[in-house]
């Protein structure tokens, strides 16, 4: 039985043209006896998340929907340029057991038994990596906007009417400041080690308040799905 797979291939702006990643990719994909489900290319900023990029959002739906078994690039940057969203997307192909393949590196996340390779394991510890530096930098910005707003007489504490249970929840504001930045329910569970109650309860708080945006809740819809 032949390996299902897609084709994607993406370019930032309008001057630019993905027909050379394509042609590529399509040529190893005869070359290899692949069965290809379908190309999908688009123009648009890597560093976008996946709601505000429609063709890797018909990619996407093929994993999850058990189409493919793998996604051919011509390029890793092709795929994304955002790490977070990065992380989601690897995870979502793993779970449904759907490697990656970057033509221009010889790059493959899983092999045939649905395992991480050993390119796979090194490139999920650098994502998992960078996610706890920019955890640290996240810390580092609230400590110095906290001292700051200390410092220009601010008060800190409970205020008038803020409900207990959200009040209770230790890492609050953090987990409020990745769901206001637009960063997914799943996201901010993995970045912060924290269960996906705890995140739903600051979700709803928040939403209560009027504090999400419609195109935050939609960049955190796709992973509730």
């Amino acid at each position: 039985m032949k390996i299902k797979v897609v084709i994607y291939g993406r370019v930032s702006t309008t001057s630019q043209d993905f027909e050379r990643q394509t042609i590529e990719l399509t040529q190893f994909a005869t070359a290899m006896n692949y069965d290809i489900v379908g190309t999908f290319t688009e123009k648009v900023s890597g560093a976008k998340k996946t709601d505000e990029r429609p063709e890797l959002s018909k990619v996407m739906d093929l994993v999850r929907s058990g189409e493919i078994q793998k996604i051919l690039v011509w390029d890793f940057t092709r795929f994304s340029r955002d790490s977070f969203d990065c992380y989601e997307l690897i995870k979502v192909l793993n779970d449904n057991c759907v490697s990656l393949f970057v033509l221009k590196d010889n790059f493959e996340t899983l092999d045939r038994d649905c395992k991480l390779t050993s390119q796979g394991e090194i490139f999920l510890s650098f994502l998992v990596s960078f996610a706890r530096i920019e955890k640290e930098n996240i810390r580092a910005r609230m400590s110095s906007g906290y001292i700051a707003h200390i410092n220009k007489g601010g008060k800190v504490g409970r205020k008038l009417g803020y409900e207990k249970e959200i009040d209770k929840t230790k890492k609050f504001n953090e987990i409020s400041s990745l769901l206001k930045s637009g960063m997914s329910i799943r996201g901010v569970m993995t970045l912060l080690n924290v269960s996906q109650i705890t995140v739903y309860k600051v979700k709803k708080h928040l939403e209560e308040k009027g504090q999400l945006t419609n195109l935050v809740k939609q960049r955190m819809k796709w992973t509730q799905e």
